[in-house]
């Protein structure tokens, strides 16, 4: 499935949001993030133009998406709030955050 650079950044900035929502980042939690970045063709380089600022902005971008991209990208956010073995309420709260009102 294809993503724009918009979405592609947003899932990026909202997966590392995840990631350091407990406050520690799990080499698990780096790898599954590399394996995304893999797989929407973005390299370090790519995330100087992103700012990673604006929560709002980037659920404006996902909820802009396509219902099947959402539910795909949703999966993502869940595999990385779980993929350390611990899902912690502060991690949930964010993707809550992009997919409730």
């Amino acid at each position: 499935m294809e993503f724009t650079d918009n979405e592609k950044y947003a899932i990026i900035a909202i997966l590392t949001s995840i990631m350091e929502a407990d406050r520690i980042v799990h080499s698990k939690e780096i790898e599954f993030m590399d394996e995304m970045m893999e797989k929407l063709n973005i390299r370090i380089n790519d995330l100087d133009h992103m700012e990673i600022n604006d929560l709002n902005l980037f659920k404006t971008n996902i909820l802009a998406m396509s219902l099947n991209k959402q539910q795909i990208v949703k999966d993502w956010f869940q595999t990385m709030a779980k993929i350390d073995g611990n899902i912690d309420s502060r991690e949930t709260d964010v993707i809550n955050q992009i997919f409730m009102n």
